[in-house]
Parts: structure tokens; C-alpha cells; sequence
């Protein structure tokens, strides 16, 4: 993400919990909504945990992206990240046609 801050000329910072605690990234969460960013991209560890937090954001007309854990939340911007159980599906039909 640093890489792109820097080719897309972004001003960006990533802020990331020191351990993996839902209530820390919920904290974390409130701190940077005060910050009124542009926009918001998160890797919810615990969607059904942060999900009410990032509602605020909405609220403030802040965009919300969703990274690497896709969660059925209506009002986020969009997904970024993959379909696991189809890239699953994908492998192991990669590995059955690899059998002899």
C-alpha cells in the first residue's frame, strides 16, 4: 500500500492493531473517523465487531473498502480481495487434472 501512496502521489497512512483484538481495531477505527480521511480501507478482523464502527463512517460520507474479507455489508463501497471457495474450486481442479 505504501508503494501505491507513493506511485499515485496519495497522501495514505496504514494503521494496523499489534494484536489481533476486534476492540483494538475498533478503537483504532474511532481514531481515524475523528481524522475525517477520504477515504477508508480495512481488513475487518471481525466483521460482526466492526461493522457498527464503520456504519459512522457511511454516515460521514466516507467511502469504505472492504480488503481481504468479504463480509454481506450492504453499505460498504466495494470488495477487494478474492473468492476464495472459487479460487479453491480452481486449485483443486488444477491438482486433478495434474494426476496421473
Amino acid at each position: 500500500m505504501r508503494k501505491g501512496f507513493e506511485d499515485l502521489d496519495i497522501e495514505g497512512e496504514i494503521i494496523a492493531p499489534t494484536n489481533l483484538l476486534f476492540l483494538e481495531q475498533v478503537d483504532m477505527l474511532g481514531r481515524v473517523l475523528i481524522e475525517n480521511p477520504d477515504i477508508l480501507i480495512i481488513y475487518p478482523m471481525y466483521p460482526h465487531y466492526t461493522i457498527p464502527t464503520l456504519e459512522r463512517f457511511i454516515e460521514k460520507d466516507i467511502p469504505v473498502f472492504l480488503l481481504d474479507t468479504y463480509h454481506q455489508w450492504d453499505n460498504k463501497t466495494t470488495y477487494i480481495g478474492t473468492d476464495n471457495v472459487a479460487l479453491g474450486r480452481r486449485a483443486g481442479a488444477l491438482l486433478g487434472s495434474e494426476l496421473h
